[in-house]
Parts: C-alpha cells; sequence; structure tokens
C-alpha cells in the first residue's frame, strides 16, 4: 500500500501522526467523566391525584379513568399502567428509550389540563418525569436520642436538605419523614356537648387561618407595606380559635372540642437504623453527572455540617453508590494492567527478542490512550463498558502489528534485509489488514445504531473497541513498518532465544501440516462435525436461560415486606424485631435501616448494607436465597429480598408477567391469577412470587336513606365532606412557623377512629340549624374488596412478579408462565410483560437482529475483498460457528445465562475470529493466483504459513481476556462473563477453524480439485 511505502521513505509522517493521536488523546482523557454504566433516559411521565378519603374504585372511575382517556395516543409512550387505591391515582406512561421527554411531558401536560370532570373538591394532578422504581444512589440515616421525628425530620428540610441539593450532580434529596404539622384532633363526645360539628371546625379555620396581602399605605411620601397578622402560627393560637359564638354566651373555641398539638404530618412513617429510631434521606444523582464527584462532595458537605448538628444528632451513610462505582472501575484499570502484561509475554513468546516484542506492544497505549479523543468527541465517558472495550483492544489493537512483524520476519528469513522484507510484506497483506480492520469494527458498529437499552449501553462500548481497532489498523500501516525496518536486524535473527523460537514454530507448522493433510483426507467427516458444531450451537442458545444482565453484588440487599390490605405501620413495627433477628444472624451485614409506611401504610421498605467485598466470603447472591427463606419464617408479613438492579433505567422485581381483562373483570383476574401462582410457587422456577391484585381490604359501604335526608334538610354532599374531615386527614389551609410553611391535618382523634358507634354518632348540621346523627339516616354494610386497582394499556391487569431461583433466566419463567395460561384457556385475559422482563425479551431480540447486520455487513465487505460470493461464506461459516459452540459451552459448564454481556462477547468472537479465516482463504486465494492450481496443496500451504500469525493473535487475546476470569470486587460477574466467553470461544473456534475451515474451502471449490497430494 502506498501509505506503508510512504512512510517507510519518510518515517517522520509516521511518527508525528502517532505523537498527535497520543498527545490528543492525551489531552481527551483528562476531559472526560466517570460513571459506572453510559447514562440511559429511561423516563416516564406520572400523572399523581390525590383526592383523601376517597375509595379506590372512586378514583379508578373518577380519575384514573379520565387521564388514561385524555393521556391517549401521546407520542413515544412504549405502554401504559395505572393504580387506584385509597384516595391516591397514578397513572404512568412509561416512554420509548431515546424519545424527547420534554416534548412528551408538555403534550400530557396540556391535555390533563384540559380535564373538567375531575371532582369540584380535588387539588389538581401532579405530572412529573419520573424514573423507574429502583434503588437510592446515596441513603444517610439520621439517629438522636433527644430529639423527636419531627424535629429532626424539620432540621433536615431547614438546613441539610438546601445544602445537599446544591450539590454540584445531585438530582433529587427525599427525606422519609415526618416534618412539622398542626395536628387537631377532635374529639367527638366533647363536639357534641358543645353542639360543634366537623364542618364548623374546618369552616372557622379557612376563615380564620389566612395570609392576604393588604396591600400598601401611603403617607407624606412614604409607603408603607400592610402585614395583618390574620393567620394562625402557634398552638395556643389554633387552640383560642372561636368555633361558635352566641350572644351572652362565651364562645367555643377549638381547644373546647380538640386536642392541638405541633405533631408530625405523617405519623404513620416510622424509620429504624441498627435497632434505633432514625429518620432516612434518599438521594440520587443527576443523569451524566460524575458519581464519583458526587461522592467526594456529599462525604465533604457531610463532614462540614456534623459540628453544627443540634442535641446528639448523628449520621450514617448507609448506602453510597460511588463506592461501588469507584471499586468497579479501580478493578477494571487494573486489569487492563494485567492485560498489557500478559500480551507483552504472548508477543515475546512469539518472537524472542525485545526489539521484536516493542514493535507490537507499542501500539497498545498509542491505541488506548488515542481513542480517548473519539471518546470525548462523541460525547461519552469512562465506565466500567467503556473500559471493559480498552480490556478487549488490548488484545486486538496488536494483531494488525503481529501479522506485519510475522511476514517481515519470513521475508527476512528468505534474504531480504529488514527494510525489503517490510515494503514487500506491506504490499501483501496491506489489503488483508484493511479487511480484518474493517470486519471488527463492522461487527461491533452496529450495536451503536439499534436503540433500546442495548444501544444506548454498548454504544459506548462498541465506538470505543471499533476506534482502537482502526487506529491499530492505521498504526499497522504507518508506525509499525517504520519499527519493523529500524529495529529488525540479522543479527537479532541469529541469538539463542529467537532460533528456538523459529525451531518451536518450525515443528509446530510441519505438525500442524501433517495433521491438516490426514484431517482433509478423511472425506466428509470434517463437514459432519462442522453441522454438528451448527445444530450444537442453536441448540445451546435455545436451552440456555436468557437475562437481562447478571446479577452483580453491589454491596447491599433490599427487602419489601407487605402486611394485610388493612394493616397500618403500627402492626409493621410489631413485626421489625423478627426482621432485625434476621439480620443480625448474618456476619456478612453490617448496617440495615428499615422504614415503616413506606410506600403504602401497610408496607415496609429495608436496606441492608454488606461488609467490604475484601471482608466476605459469600457475594450478595449467595446471601440472598437464605435471606429470602428466614424472611418466608415471618408468616406475619409477605418479604421478598432483592438484588438492585445492575442497569440504569431498570427497576421494580426482576420478574413481572402482567394480565389484562378485556372487560375490566377483577374477579375473574383474582380467580385466574390465584391459581397460576399456585403452579408458579411449585414450580421451582421462582424463590418468590406474589401478586398485585387483592381482595383482602375491607370496607364499609355507608348506605343513605335520601328521603330521610331530604326531610331533615341536610344535603348528601355535607354527609361526605364530614366523614372526610373526620377520617381523611383533611389538610386545610397550611400555616407559618419560624419562616416555613406546614400543613393544617384535620382528624378524629385516634382512640375514636377505630369505633363505629363513634362514626354513627357524629353530627351534622342542617339548612335550619338544628343537628342530627349520621347515624339516623345512614346504614354500614362490611365488604371486602381489593386494596388496589389496576390497569396495563388501559385494560383491567394484575401482575404476577417475583425473584427467579438463581440459574433460572427471564425467557424459561416467561414461557412457563405463558404455558400456564394457555392451560387455563381463560375467554377475555391477554397477557404483557413488564419492568425487566419486557426489556429482556426486547433486547434479546434486538441482539439477534445486531448479529444478523454485523454478518452481513461482514459478507459484503469480504466479497469486496476477495471478489467471490463463495469465499466470504468460507470464511464466516468456516470459523464462527466454532467459536460462537465454544463459548455457548462454557456458559452451560458454568451454569451462566445469555445476557448482554455474553451476547456481545459473541458478537466480539465473530470479528476476531473472522480474521483467522480471512487470513487463510486470501493466502490460498493468493498462492491459486500465482500459479498453484493444486487446490489441496493451496489451502494446506497457506493455512500451514499463517499459523504462526494466528497462534499469536488467538494467544494475545486469550490472555488478554483471562484476567477477567480472575475478576473481584464490584462488577466482577460481568467481567467474569465476559472474559469467559473471549477465552473459551478463541480456544475452541481457533482450533476448529485451523481443521475444519480448510475442508470447508475444498468443499466449496470441489469442481477445481486436482487428485490428492
Amino acid at each position: 500500500m502506498k501509505i506503508t511505502e510512504l512512510c517507510l521513505r519518510r518515517p517522520v509522517i509516521a511518527t508525528a501522526l502517532s505523537a498527535l493521536l497520543f498527545i490528543s488523546g492525551l489531552f481527551s482523557l483528562g476531559q472526560l467523566p466517570v460513571g459506572l454504566y453510559p447514562t440511559v433516559d429511561a423516563d416516564a411521565i406520572s400523572v399523581s391525584a390525590w383526592y383523601p378519603g376517597a375509595s379506590a374504585e372512586l378514583m379508578d372511575g373518577r380519575v384514573t379513568s379520565e387521564v388514561l382517556s385524555a393521556v391517549s395516543g401521546v407520542e413515544d409512550v412504549s405502554y401504559v399502567t395505572s393504580n387506584s387505591e385509597t384516595g391516591h391515582s397514578e397513572v404512568v406512561l412509561n416512554l420509548r428509550l431515546g424519545s424527547d421527554t420534554q416534548k412528551a411531558l408538555t403534550n400530557i401536560m396540556e391535555r390533563v389540563n384540559a380535564i373538567s370532570r375531575f371532582p369540584a373538591d380535588m387539588d389538581p394532578p401532579q405530572i412529573l418525569r419520573k424514573e423507574p422504581d429502583r434503588a437510592p444512589d446515596f441513603a444517610l440515616t439520621f439517629t438522636s436520642d433527644a430529639m423527636q421525628s419531627a424535629q429532626v425530620s424539620d432540621y433536615l428540610t431547614r438546613v441539610v436538605k438546601p445544602r445537599l441539593e446544591a450539590l454540584n450532580g445531585v438530582g433529587s434529596v427525599e427525606i422519609l419523614g415526618s416534618e412539622y404539622a398542626m395536628r387537631i384532633w377532635l374529639d367527638p363526645q366533647r363536639m357534641e356537648r358543645y353542639g360543634v360539628t366537623a364542618v364548623d371546625v374546618s369552616a372557622s379555620l379557612k376563615s380564620e387561618n389566612t395570609q392576604l396581602n393588604a396591600g400598601v399605605l401611603r403617607e407624606s411620601n412614604q409607603r408603607f407595606q400592610l402585614m395583618p397578622h390574620t393567620g394562625l402560627s402557634t398552638v395556643s393560637d389554633f387552640s383560642r380559635l372561636p368555633i361558635v359564638t352566641a350572644a351572652g354566651t362565651p364562645p367555643v373555641r377549638l381547644g373546647d372540642v380538640a386536642r392541638v398539638e405541633l405533631g408530625g404530618s405523617q405519623p404513620q412513617v416510622k424509620s429504624v437504623f441498627n435497632g434505633k429510631p432514625a429518620t432516612v434521606v434518599f438521594i440520587h444523582w443527576q443523569r451524566g453527572s460524575n458519581p464519583l464527584l458526587v461522592g467526594e462532595e456529599l462525604r465533604r458537605t457531610l463532614d462540614e455540617l456534623k459540628p453544627n448538628f443540634p442535641y446528639d444528632l448523628k449520621a450514617n451513610l448507609l448506602i453510597d453508590s460511588s463506592e461501588y462505582i469507584s471499586g468497579a472501575v479501580h478493578e477494571v484499570f487494573l486489569t487492563i494492567l494485567l492485560t498489557c502484561a500478559a500480551v507483552t509475554l504472548a508477543i515475546f513468546f512469539g518472537t524472542g527478542t525485545l526489539r521484536a516484542v516493542s514493535i507490537p506492544v507499542v501500539a497498545i497505549p498509542l491505541s488506548l490512550v488515542s481513542v480517548c479523543l473519539l471518546i470525548w468527541l462523541c460525547g461519552f465517558s469512562i465506565n466500567t463498558l467503556t473500559l471493559l472495550a480498552m480490556v478487549l483492544a488490548t488484545g486486538l489493537v496488536v494483531d494488525d502489528a503481529i501479522i506485519v512483524l510475522d511476514v517481515a520476519l519470513h521475508r527476512m528469513r528468505e534474504g531480504d534485509s529488514p527494510w525489503q522484507a517490510t515494503l514487500k510484506g506491506g504490499r501483501e497483506i496491506a489489503s488483508s489488514l484493511v479487511t480484518m480492520t474493517l470486519t471488527l469494527a463492522i461487527a461491533y458498529l452496529p450495536l451503536a445504531f439499534i436503540g433500546g437499552i442495548v444501544g444506548k449501553l454498548f454504544s459506548e462500548f462498541a465506538v470505543t473497541l471499533a476506534g482502537a481497532v482502526i487506529i491499530s489498523g492505521v498504526l499497522a500501516l504507518t508506525l509499525t513498518p517504520v519499527m519493523c525496518a529500524r529495529l529488525l536486524s540479522q543479527n537479532h535473527q541469529q541469538s539463542r532465544m529467537v532460533i528456538r523460537v523459529e525451531n518451536l514454530f518450525v515443528v509446530l507448522r510441519r505438525r500442524y501440516e501433517r495433521c491438516l493433510v490426514k484431517v482433509l483426507r478423511t472425506g466428509n467427516i470434517p463437514l459432519w462435525i462442522w453441522a454438528a458444531t451448527l445444530v450444537g450451537g442453536v441448540t445451546l442458545f435455545l436451552m440456555l436461560p436468557h437475562e437481562l444482565a447478571p446479577k452483580e453484588d453491589q454491596g447491599s440487599l433490599m427487602v419489601i415486606a407487605e402486611g394485610p390490605s388493612a394493616m397500618d405501620s403500627s402492626y409493621l413495627e410489631q413485626q421489625a424485631p423478627a426482621l432485625e433477628a434476621i439480620y443480625h444472624s448474618f456476619a456478612e451485614i453490617s448496617n440495615f435501616n428499615y422504614v415503616l409506611g413506606v410506600p403504602n401504610d401497610n408496607q415496609l421498605l429495608s436496606f441492608a448494607r454488606l461488609t467490604d467485598w475484601s471482608q466476605r466470603q459469600r457475594s450478595a447472591m449467595e446471601l440472598q436465597p437464605e435471606l429470602q427463606s428466614k424472611l418466608a419464617t415471618i408468616p406475619a408479613l409477605q418479604s421478598v429480598a432483592i438484588l438492585p438492579s445492575s442497569l440504569p433505567g431498570v427497576g421494580g422485581l426482576p420478574f413481572q408477567f402482567v394480565l389484562k381483562h378485556e372487560d375490566k373483570d377483577y374477579t375473574k383476574l383474582d380467580a385466574l391469577s390465584n391459581a397460576m401462582l399456585r403452579r408458579m410457587r411449585t414450580s421451582g422456577l421462582f424463590l418468590f412470587v406474589t401478586k398485585d391484585l387483592k381482595y383482602d381490604a375491607p370496607q364499609i359501604a355507608l348506605q343513605l336513606d335520601r328521603e330521610q335526608l331530604a326531610q331533615s334538610g341536610i344535603a348528601s354532599s355535607d354527609v361526605g365532606y364530614t366523614l372526610n374531615l373526620a377520617y381523611a386527614n383533611t389538610k386545610l389551609q397550611p400555616f407559618t412557623y419560624e419562616g416555613r410553611t406546614y400543613d393544617v391535618i384535620l382528624g378524629l382523634d385516634k382512640s375514636s377512629q377505630s369505633a363505629m358507634k363513634t362514626l354513627l354518632d357524629l353530627q351534622v348540621r342542617s339548612t335550619n340549624g338544628s343537628l342530627s346523627r349520621l347515624g339516623s339516616f345512614m346504614t354500614p354494610q362490611n365488604q371486602v374488596v381489593p386494596a388496589s386497582l389496576k390497569t396495563f394499556q388501559k385494560q383491567a391487569s394484575v401482575t404476577l412478579q417475583g425473584v427467579l431461583m438463581p440459574g433460572v433466566g427471564q425467557s424459561q419463567a416467561a414461557e412457563f408462565s405463558r404455558q400456564i395460561l394457555a392451560d387455563f384457556k381463560a375467554r377475555g385475559v391477554s397477557y404483557d410483560l413488564a419492568g425487566e422482563t419486557r426489556q429482556s425479551e426486547e433486547e434479546g431480540q434486538r441482539l439477534l437482529i445486531t448479529f444478523a447486520i454485523a454478518l452481513i455487513g461482514i459478507y459484503c465487505l469480504l466479497t469486496l475483498q476477495l471478489t467471490s460470493h463463495w469465499d466470504p461464506l468460507i470464511v464466516l461459516f468456516g470459523s464462527i460457528p466454532f467459536s460462537v459452540f465454544g463459548a455457548l459451552l462454557a456458559l452451560l459448564w458454568f451454569g451462566m445465562p445469555l445476557d448482554l454481556f455474553t451476547q456481545v462477547g459473541m458478537l466480539t468472537l465473530v470479528g476476531l475470529i473472522s480474521k483467522q479465516g480471512i487470513l487463510m482463504v486470501h493466502t490460498a486465494n493468493a498462492l491459486s493466483e500465482r500459479g498453484v492450481t493444486n487446490i489441496w496443496f493451496a489451502i494446506t500451504r497457506a493455512s500451514a504459513s499463517r499459523l504462526r500469525a494466528i497462534i499469536l493473535t488467538s494467544l494475545t487475546m486469550v490472555l488478554g481476556a483471562l484476567p477477567l476470569l480472575f475478576a473481584s470486587g464490584p462488577a466482577a460477574e460481568s467481567r467474569f462473563e465476559l472474559g469467559l466467553v473471549i477465552v473459551a470461544g478463541m480456544l475452541l473456534g481457533s482450533f476448529l477453524t485451523l481443521f475444519l475451515l480448510p475442508s470447508l474451502y475444498l468443499f466449496v471449490h470441489r469442481n477445481r480439485m486436482e487428485p490428492r497430494l
């Protein structure tokens, strides 16, 4: 190639180009952000509405259905879910990856704001951008023996939260605690004694607790802002508030009929840290931020705040994801160093001289540093995937230089000078080098364009690896020939080490050639082996479990526990000691916390932090089944132990199978889901499985005697409002306390809320001012209803969700669930997938498409280079099936699933192993063009002459990936899977390619076959 000859004649061109690439890459490296994974815009839009006291059925009919109708047809929505429960409705529109979130948010806001059929007294819905449910990036716990929970929450809200929110890279700060609120606990007996109703109290509070803008007083050319103190701010102010006044009698004040206190807004939410009451703060970082810097700033800010904490307040960092990321990045950097050392040893083994070793090895730092310029220009980051790409690139970037070096050494053995040997060798293999480089690039680049989470995650991996390989190809055509011409000499060919290496490869070449001839003389047996390998690969692909991603040990476990729907956090509090005892039974758990009443009153959310990876023998994946079995010993709670998802944009329970009914028949869905659950729990596929539709919520239907109401002059709306004020913890106009605004919450005293007699004795005022008991025109009727009503794609739904047994894949569990559903033959019922299960199926299809595109692209490139339609098929089918079969066999042996990492590893094998086929077929064709008419001689001589290059390139790749098999610490699981696929695929693939590809070559070219050798 002319560029090689130009560089040989003018070496300064090669050195200047290499220096420019290296310096540019070094500058770019300092500008790159650091993260665990590339940024994934997995967005959803949430429409949430609160209507205190309303039943799930009312919320579904009056709120959820209206929102679903309004948002129907919004662009870029993958699927829509909804949840209607007591007092709350939420509709979630899950957007497609890469969609314009702001455009969708604006569209949804316009549609929801146009709805006119919401209940008149309901606050407008909140429309927010949200990410899929996932564990917090940081979790802080604050404990104090001297401060009450509301005091701690108030201090955190006033002082700590603003400081944390101001940190660069912090996205959200959520305090799981009960902030201050003016609690007004009505006493029914005292209200009856004084003739006061709940509506009277509400009306008085609304009229007297106001903050009004009184305007400006102008006098003598001066302006005075008027500030009337019309609001209430202290317990005393509220207690003295007149409720009923009458001439000649003292007024009835709020303190006469209610207990007023400055308490907590959510007394049902209680947090515990290592057995002590605590307040928990969850922190999420912003997308695109540097987690390591965020973690460093967070710890520094906490150290600054701690000396000024009031009383005995203490802060603990329970979850710190930046530690996991820092450890993962550090481990991959170490892997790169080990890989460089292993590759260098492999090259030394193949050349026997340090001068020769330096020629290909110099491509490693040049390629890896130079590709940072491409990473920076593309707006990517340094993360575990780009670093893994560099690990693999370490074994790849030397391949082209090794081939140039091997050809130059071969020419020198025939008597050429180093300069002449390099020039002739460069002309001989230049086109093959270009083809092999482009082959690898084509194998990866489709990953950058297929979309989905695969495209979002692995586009940076693909561009990094392809970029490094292309840079190494450029160096092989420019710098490597110059180094060969300058560093190689005839004297070095005579060294003892070189002679030993040369003799070794001479022996290997002769023995290989004899074995190859014997294999070729066995007739169609090699073809039968090829066919068996092909069939075996397809069989293994279908047999292996399919997952979205490997389970990673992130140093923590999450537990979600749920009590019966009728129970509240006090019930959970009674079961908490059993949970604490379970945590204490694990030596690997260093700290734990749990929050009662989150996300619902009958639920508990807990995190257990594990000791450092170096201080324990068992991984989080090994601890999870044992923790789950112990949680099952708490019969009062339905608990599940979860490994936090290792991928961004993925949340919720790992397995989610959705049943939908076209006629909104929840009773039929309940019966069907119960039957399916029984089958699933005895299948051995699930560590834990449950459903989100449960008919266990007691409800009291209150039948009104409307004729009696009319005769008494009482409107039914007054009855409903009275009940709302008494039992719904109604929020009235807020009040100001020490410069901040807090809620005023009205309701019956807790001791009165549990008595039916109290409800029936509540009084309501008629139009003529007289009082009547609710029981005089109301009949209670007990019912059992679902605690929540859910929809999926606007159809009534129930989700069967859970955690899979170790070794069970998403595809296996989903197929089992489909089969169960088919067995029941339920009319009007269909199914769908959600969460990680849905993504696993979608991404698996995308990866198959990527494989197909890569194969077609490589075929087209080889067709141009080999000027044949059949020879590219020989290259592809004579090498790829063997390496893929080896990788699948290793996965089966080690019990590993097919997931994103293993399948991307197989895509890597496509480009790697194809290079060997290209060398063999191109050399055989070149011999034929030189007049070698015996096809047997051409393919055997070509294979033998390229044996050294094939062994060295395979050895460097295997040794380069070998450190991945000994990965430990954070993110070790994904590195091990990738390394296993590369090592096993290259070992078996290279061996079988050396013997079976020539057989395939002879079979295809049998029409010009001459007598055997």
